[in-house]
Formats: structure tokens, sequence, C-alpha cells
């Protein structure tokens, strides 16, 4: 009885030692997937932080060069004024000129 006995604990005992060397097999897969996942994760993170600067950098040259086409319309208006104004003034007032004027302000604004 105790040789019977024995048999049936080693038995046990090397069902659980393949057992466990199957845990270990899959315990290594899913941290090598973790990882993967992790690597993964990180670098879609740091994307998309590249991603929001790229954004930022747009929008300040977007602004900047909106801020220079507002200050080169300014220029063009206070040009146009002023060739307006000394147009009015050489010729004084001439037939057309104000339909001219009104045409260039509502082209204008």
């Amino acid at each position: 009885e105790q040789l019977c006995a024995a048999m049936q604990r080693a038995d046990a005992l090397r069902d659980d030692a393949a057992a466990s060397q199957e845990l270990r097999r899959a315990l290594g897969e899913m941290e090598a997937r973790c990882n993967m996942a992790l690597e993964l994760l990180g670098e879609r993170n740091e994307r998309i932080e590249q991603l929001s600067e790229d954004v930022q950098d747009m929008r300040a040259i977007f602004h900047a060069q909106l801020e220079l086409c507002v200050e080169q319309l300014a220029v063009a208006r206070a040009e146009l004024a002023r060739l307006q104004g000394a147009g009015d003034a050489a010729g004084g007032h001439k037939e057309g000129t104000g339909a001219s004027q009104a045409g260039a302000t509502s082209n204008g604004g």
C-alpha cells in the first residue's frame, strides 16, 4: 500500500510539474504581449504629443500670417484713401468720382 501511495504521489507531482511548466509558458507569453502593448501605447502617446505640438505650431503660424494680412490690408486701405484723396484734391470733384469711391468702399469693406 505504501508503494501504491508513493506512486500516486509521484504521478500527482509529475502532473503538477507539467501544469506548472504550462503556466510558466503561458505567463511568459502574457508578459510578452503586455510588454508589446505597453510599447505600442507609449509610441502612440509620443505620436499624440508630437501632433499636438505640430497643431500648436501651425496655429501660431496661422495667427502670424493673419496678423500680417491684417497689417497689409490696413496699409492698402490707407494707400487707397491717400490716392483717392490726392485725386480728389488735384482734379476737384469730377463726374463719376463719387461712384468710383462708392464702388471702392463697398469692395474694400
